[in-house]
Parts: structure tokens; C-alpha cells; sequence
């Protein structure tokens, strides 16, 4: 930014230039610099610095400038005019004169007039000069001017420009170098508040150095600042009037304020309804959930250095203009900072104990385990039956338990069946539903399963609630296909977490990442570290599995981030098993193995048989791209027909078909027919039509049928949806047929198969159609010498835009964004030697 000013303002035209920012933002820093470098190269330099002090004093301003020219003797007349100008008026001579004494200043070379604090500039100082300025710019003279958003109408004529704050990976490097070793937690909340602020970055740590007992940063809902940091936040409010302030110290509380109960509470308070001047000078936010203010940091000064007489007015307005609480507001963290508290005081008793489970219940959503960990640790020896129940299911959920616990699935049932007869329904699939979302990492044993299936079986009245089928899924896949067909009209992220993740277990992908793809975003959004970890990386399996590759790596980021977050190293091992199988799909041999090593090292000796699995297939997959295809058959036949595994049905088939893959370019393996007969097993108990197409492909590879061609041709259209195994038939597909010397079909299927392994960057895959290519008369697959000038991924989007499709088709098409189809255009023409996509469908026909 400092560049910016500089460069800009060494323009000869520049009049000047009005910069904004917030308090702390840097302000005076960059209006320092910015002198600094006037003088190095000499130029004439003046410094106004406006104070609240002098606000109504008229022409205050103006006279510093007077001052620094009284020994300028073409400046005399002018300033001999200007000092008897302390009426308050801005007449034609005033505007004379100070345009007069702007040309003296510029008249002996380049001159820089810098303003700090032009907000608070006197008006008849802002009018006079502006008004000079506006008259004609004056050669070699620039205003940089720095203050307020308020400030800035008073200079109409002058650019305005907004000072950000720092970037966010050099304000988390301040943050860090001031204070090393911070809560991760706590950090995230200092930058979020800090907004990219130095002085906040620099001042926060201080303050909170004391807060040290767990969740200290959810407890306290207004940050603690240093004495500075206060003093600096609170100085633009002293321009307000007395109800202005008012109404923001009645706003500081935190919760939003309605609209019209807001504008009630600014009638008694300064005589009129309105409060847009306020949220027009940035002070308050009228958002979607109510008006609050801009800058917490602000809500959290007033509310520290507000007397006490200052604040009783402000309790007392909550009951004269209503509560704002009926708003969605977080109501689960101040449950959670209610039991924090109660902590701290040392509150025993079975009310005391329903708090801190409730709040225990929050701090998990959050993923502030620790947290969880500390109520849960200061619970009474004896609870309520209900709570008891919950805080089995919240150590299952923290602690990463496996489901064979044969007496937490009765206790569970039991506590859900007393509530379903006591009339509280809701409560009872509230207890299954948190018990099977911990049911992640192993299959159900038959035992439980059948208690927990005798629980459901009294609620059948609630099929279409979002929870009874997150727990059908989990206990009866097969029954669950019949409630999940009501997908749509989910009002709410819980609702669509439930369905999200029961879709993803039932193995109906689509639906899995069109509700997860809402949900991740937002939970992200919210900080909800707990439930974003399980949505995140389904959300990733889905994707990868889809075939949306570059999607599943951006969710396998933000799930690992969470893991960490959270110390959950069966799913942190499960985010690298997954990203390890991605690497091997692309052809990183080395990459695969190194993530695939650092999965089992997070497991340790976990049976954590699906993640197991991943692994032996990235492994395998790495193996089959380097041509050793027997032993990629050995990495994985163990696991295929482990009992364990199957619970994921559409893993376990996606996983078959690439063994089947390596046993038909490997030695004949007697195990062929015991791996197929697993994936039928599991598909029968948890049918799904994504989960039936790979089990298609995988009965042509082990099992070819006396009709082949036609079970090819129906696997082709089966798979439409899933262009990595349809693009894996076409391969087979035109294989056999240039088995059978029907080497033009062939040659259609395998470059049609090559294109979509060209997008998603299928390396091994890519080569074996190339050699099938090759093998079909093809030297040069892909139209050679485009694959030589362009990228894959550039050359399938420059195909598809010569067709005539715009960026968002194209993205469509190919799972990426518009924005990346765009970048991808703009380093492939200058290749290509054209300037526009009209020019493409010529160049390439000339090209190929």
C-alpha cells in the first residue's frame, strides 16, 4: 500500500488523495513513511496533525499550515489574509488566498502536504482547502490526507482509498513473533477480532495473558484489551453526539439488535428513528440477523471504560426496547460459557451436571476437546440417566471409540427407549443419532446392531426426520433406502449434516456432496471445528469418487486442518489415506507411500479397518503405475475380504475394481472369486446404484460375461455420473475391442477415455491408454503437437471452449471453477499464438 500512495502521488496530475482505515490500522505509520521519503528526496514537506481538541477551533488546521510557511516571503499576503480569517466563515477571498499560498508552497518544486487525522480537521480548514484544490490543481503539489470513512465527504474532490490491514499470513507471523507458543484457539479469535490491525496484533496477547483456565477465550465474550489498545478504539467516538454513543454502547452487548427495536431505543435516546448515519460512517452493521456493531474490538472498549452509570441506562434499555435474545443468536456457546462458569464457582448437583454436559455438548461442535475433557471432568459422581447417557456418547466422540461396546449400545438404547415412552421422542433419536455418528470406523456387529435396530423400530414415525436416518443408515442400510429419497427442502446445516452423512454411508454419492457441499462451507465459516471434520472429509471421499479430483483436494485441506485442530489421529490418518490415494491415482509414486506411511503412523495399531484399506490401496495403486502388478494384487487381498471393511460398500467396490484391474495384467490369482463374492455380500446388505455400476466393472474384469460387448455398453451408461470409472470401462472397452480388429471403434473409446484421465490428471491411467493408443496405430495420442505446447488440464479446456461452451459450462464439465477455466485460457493462448477463444476452432484444426 505504501508503494501504492507514493507512486501514486508522485503523479503530476495528482491533486491528492484521502486514505481511510480503521483505528490501528496503521494509519499513522504509512502518513509517516510516506513524509519520510518526501524528505529523502527533498521535497517540501508540511505536517498537519488535527486533534479532537481543536475541532470547533475554525481555521485550526489551517494556521499549522500558516505556521510552517511564515518564513516564505511570497507567502505573506496570503497568510497576512488567512490570520484575520477566524470568523468561521469561507468566503471568496479565504479560497483565494489559500489557493494563493498553495501555489507559494508548490512554486520551488515538488511539495507534499500531509494530514493526519483529517477527520477531525475543523470544517473551515477541510472547506478552505478543498475548495482551493478544487478551484484548479496546482502543479507539483500533492494532499495525502489520512482519518475516518467519516472524513472523506468533505474532500469530494479527492480519490478516497481504503488502508487494509495486514494480509492474513503476515498478520498470524506478528501474531506468532509477539506471542510464540499461544493457543491455537485463542490465536484464531485475536486475528478474526485484530481485522489485520498491528496495534491490535501487537496488544491482544498482552491482555489475554492472564485468561489462562480452559475455554478462557469462549468464556469471556468481549475480548480484554491494554489501556493503549482501548484508548486508541475509543478516540473516533468522541466526535459523536452524547445519544450516538449512547446507542452504541447499547448495541456493544453483543447480541443483535432488531432493526425496529433499535430505532425505538434511538428516538428516546437522540430524537429520531433513524440510525443510517451510523451505519453509513461504519459504526454499525445492519446485517441479515439484526444490527450490530462493525468492530468487536470497539464493542468490547466501550463496555471495558463505560462507568457505571454509563451502563445501568444501557441494562435498562434492554428492558425498555426489548430483549434482542429472540434473534438467532449463539445460544449454545453461552450455555457453554454457563457451565465454564460453574466450573470456576465450584457448583456440584444434578442441575449443576445437565450444564456442564450441555455445555460439554457445544465445546465438542466447536472441537474445543480439551474443553470437553474439563467439564466432563468436573461432573458430580451421580447424574441424571439422560446426561449420563450423553456423556458416553461425547468420551465416544472425543476418545474415538470403535461400536463393539456391547454395554454403551444397551446403556444408550435403554436411556433413548424411557425417553421415547415418557413423550419425548425427539430426545430419544437425539441419543441414537450422537451415538451412530461415532459409529464411523468399524463395521456393526450383529449383537448391537439388533439392540439398536429394536430402538429404532419405536420410532418409524419420524422416517423423514434427518436423524432417523442418519441411524437407519448406520444400522439397516437396506431399510434406509426407503426414507432417503426425501432429500430436499432441508432447512438448516444440522439437518443437512444428518442427511449428508447417512447418504455418504448408504454410498449415494451425489446427494452426499449436494448437501455436504452447503454444510462444509458454513460449519467453516462458523469455526465448528467438531462437526466440520466428519462433513469435510466425507466430503472429500464423495468427491474423489465422483471423479472431482481438484474439489476433493481442496475439502482433504480443510478436513486435515480440522483433525489437527481437534488431535483426532484416526481421522487425521484418514485424511492422509485419502489424500495418499489421490497422489497414487495421479501417478506420485513417492508422494502416495510417504502419506500412506504417515497414515499407519497416525493409526498406530488402531484396527481402523477402512482407513487400512485406503492405505493398501494407494500403495497398490503406486505399484500398479511402476508395473508390478502382483504384488499391487497382494497389498490388497487381504484387505478385501476382511469382515471389517465392509460397512463402506462403495470403498470397498472402488478398491475391488483396481485390484481387478492388477490381477488381469498380473499372474492368475485364485483369490478372484472370494473377492467378488465379498463386494456382492456387502452391495446386497447396502445396495446403492454408484456402489452397483463399480461391482458391474468389476464382474466384466473377473467374471466376463458370453455377452460382453452389450454388458459394456450398459456399464458405459450406468457410470454417466462417475467419470472416473467411465472413463477406466472406456479404456477396457476400447481394448477389447482392438482385441477383436475393430480398431476405429477402439480408437473412439480410448481417446474419449484418454481426454478425462487428461483432466483429472490420471497419470497411470493416462499412460495405459496411451499405450492402448499407440498399440491401436496411434503414435501420438491427443492430437500431438498440442499435448507437447499445452498442459492436459489446458489442453481439455481449450477443446472444450473451441466448441463453443463459456467458462462456466466448461467448469461444469470439468469440476473446476470459472475463474480457473479463465486462467487456464489465459496461459494457453499465447501458446497457441491467438488472442481470443473465436480464433481456437481454426488454430487447432491447423495444429492437429
Amino acid at each position: 500500500m505504501l508503494r501504492a500512495v507514493v507512486a501514486y502521488l508522485r503523479d503530476p496530475v495528482s491533486a491528492g488523495l484521502y486514505l481511510q482505515g480503521r483505528p490501528g490500522v496503521g494509519m499513522s505509520t504509512v502518513l509517516a513513511s510516506v513524509a519520510a521519503r518526501a524528505r529523502r528526496r527533498k521535497d517540501r514537506l508540511i505536517t498537519i496533525s488535527a486533534s479532537h481538541a481543536e475541532r470547533d477551533v475554525p481555521f485550526a488546521g489551517l494556521h499549522q499550515m500558516l505556521h510552517a510557511c511564515r518564513r516564505l516571503v511570497a507567502a505573506r499576503p496570503a497568510i497576512e489574509v488567512l490570520s484575520t480569517a477566524v470568523g468561521g466563515a469561507v468566503d471568496s477571498g479565504v479560497l483565494a488566498a489559500t489557493a494563493s499560498l498553495l501555489g507559494v508552497i508548490a512554486a520551488d518544486g515538488p511539495a507534499l502536504i500531509v494530514v493526519d487525522g483529517a477527520h477531525r480537521l475543523d470544517p473551515q480548514t477541510s472547506e478552505a482547502m478543498a475548495g482551493a484544490l478544487g478551484r484548479a490543481p496546482v502543479a507539483g503539489l500533492a494532499v495525502v490526507l489520512g482519518g475516518h470513512p467519516a472524513g472523506a465527504t468533505a474532500w469530494p474532490g479527492l480519490p478516497t482509498w481504503t488502508l487494509p490491514g495486514l494480509p492474513a499470513p503476515a498478520a498470524r507471523r506478528l501474531l506468532q513473533m509477539r506471542a510464540p507458543g499461544l493457543n491455537p484457539w485463542l490465536a484464531d479469535r485475536i486475528l478474526d477480532e485484530a481485522a489485520g490491525r498491528p496495534l491490535a496484533l501487537a496488544e491482544l496477547p498482552e491482555a489475554w495473558a492472564d485468561r489462562t483456565e480452559p475455554g478462557a477465550d469462549l468464556l469471556v465474550p468481549h475480548a480484554p484489551l491494554t489501556t493503549r489498545l482501548a484508548r486508541s478504539l475509543l478516540e473516533e467516538t468522541r466526535s459523536l453526539p452524547a445519544g450516538a454513543a449512547g446507542i452504541l454502547l447499547l448495541v456493544a452487548g453483543g447480541q443483535p439488535w432488531q432493526p425496529a427495536r433499535l430505532a425505538t431505543a434511538a428516538r428516546h435516546l437522540i430524537g429520531s428513528s433513524s440510525i443510517g448515519t451510523l451505519v453509513a460512517a461504519g459504526w454499525l452493521t445492519d446485517g441479515s440477523d439484526g444490527v450490530r456493531l462493525t468492530d468487536p474490538l470497539l464493542a468490547a472498549a466501550l463496555l471495558q471504560t463505560a462507568a457505571a452509570d454509563q451502563l445501568r441506562p444501557s441494562v435498562e434499555g434492554l428492558n425498555d426496547f426489548g430483549d434482542p435474545g429472540d434473534l438467532p443468536v449463539a445460544s449454545g456457546v453461552r450455555a457453554l460459557r454457563r457451565a465454564l462458569m460453574s466450573v470456576r464457582a465450584g457448583q456440584r448437583g444434578e442441575r449443576a451436571g445437565r450444564g456442564l454436559v450441555d455445555g460439554a455438548e457445544v465445546a465438542a461442535d466447536l472441537g474445543r476437546f480439551e474443553v470437553v475433557a474439563a467439564l466432563l471432568g468436573a461432573l458430580p459422581e451421580r447424574i441424571n440417566p439422560i446426561d449420563a447417557a450423553r456423556q458416553d456418547i461425547l468420551l465416544r466422540r472425543i476418545g474415538e471409540s470403535a461400536w463393539g461396546h456391547v454395554p454403551s449400545v444397551e446403556a444408550v438404547c435403554a436411556v433413548a427407549d424411557t425417553c421415547r415412552a415418557a413423550g419425548n421422542p425427539s430426545l430419544a433419536l437425539d441419543l441414537l443419532a450422537g451415538f451412530a455418528a461415532t459409529v464411523t470406523w468399524s463395521d456393526v456387529d450383529e449383537v448391537p446392531r439388533r439392540r439398536f435396530l429394536a430402538s429404532l423400530d419405536e420410532l418409524e414415525d419420524h422416517q423423514r426426520d434427518p436423524r432417523w436416518l442418519l441411524v437407519c443408515a448406520t444400522a439397516d442400510p437396506a431399510r434406509a433406502g426407503g426414507g432417503g429419497a426425501q432429500v430436499s427442502g432441508l432447512a438448516d446445516d444440522s439437518a443437512r449434516w444428518h442427511v449428508g452423512l447417512a447418504m455418504r454411508r448408504l454410498g449415494r454419492l451425489e446427494s452426499a456432496a449436494e448437501l455436504l457441499s452447503i454444510v462444509v462451507p458454513s460449519l467453516s465459516g462458523q469455526h465448528r471445528f467438531g462437526a466440520l471434520l466428519p462433513a469435510a472429509a466425507a466430503l472429500a471421499d464423495v468427491q474423489f469418487l465422483l471423479g472431482r479430483w481438484d474439489s476433493a483436494e481442496e475439502q482433504l485441506r480443510r478436513a486435515g486442518v480440522a483433525a489437527e485442530r481437534t488431535d483426532q489421529t484416526a481421522w487425521l490418518a484418514h485424511v492422509r489415506a485419502t489424500t495418499a490415494m489421490l497422489h497414487a491415482a495421479r501417478g506420485e509414486a513417492g508422494a502416495a507411500r510417504s502419506r500412506a506411511e504417515a497414515a499407519e503412523r497416525a493409526l498406530g495399531d488402531r484396527p481402523v479397518w477402512p482407513v487400512r484399506l485406503r492405505v493398501a490401496a494407494a500403495r497398490a495403486t503406486a505399484l500398479m503405475g511402476e508395473g508390478r502388478f502382483a504384488e499391487a494384487c497382494v497389498e490388497l487381498e487381504p484387505m478385501l475380504t476382511r469382515p471389517g471393511v465392509r460397512a463402506y460398500t462403495v470403498d470397498l467396490a472402488v478398491v475391488a475394481t483396481l485390484y481387478a484391474e492388477a490381477a488381469g495384467r498380473g499372474d492368475p490369482r485364485p483369490e478372484r472369486p472370494a473377492v467378488l463374492a465379498a463386494v456382492q455380500e456387502a452391495l446386497h446388505a447396502n445396495p446403492s446404484s454408484e456402489g452397483d455400476a463399480h461391482l458391474d466393472y468389476l464382474r466384466i474384469l473377473l467374471q466376463p460375461p458370453p455377452d460382453v460387448e452389450r454388458t459394456w455398453i450398459a456399464l458405459l451408461d450406468r457410470a454417466g455420473r462417475l467419470p472416473w470409472l467411465q472413463a477406466r470401462a472406456r479404456l477396457g472397452y476400447g481394448s477389447w475391442l482392438r482385441r477383436e480388429q475393430r480398431v476405429a471403434e477402439a480408437r473412439e473409446q480410448l481417446h474419449r477415455a484418454a481426454a478425462v484421465f487428461a483432466t483429472l490428471r490420471a497419470g497411470y491411467w493416462s499412460e495405459r491408454t496411451a499405450q492402448e493408443l499407440r498399440a491401436a496405430g496411434i503414435a501420438q495420442p491427443d492430437g500431438r503437437p498440442l499435448s507437447g505446447l499445452l498442459s492436459p488440464q489446458e489442453l481439455a479446456v481449450v477443446q472444450l471452449a473451441a466448441t463453443g461452451l463459456s467458462n462456466r459450462e466448461i467448469g461444469a464439465r470439468l469440476a473446476l471453477s470459472p475463474r480457473t477455466v479463465g486462467s487456464h485460457l489465459a496461459r494457453a493462448f499465447p501458446k497457441l499464438a491467438v488472442t481470443s477463444r473465436h480464433q481456437l476452432p481454426a488454430r487447432l484444426q491447423e495444429l492437429t
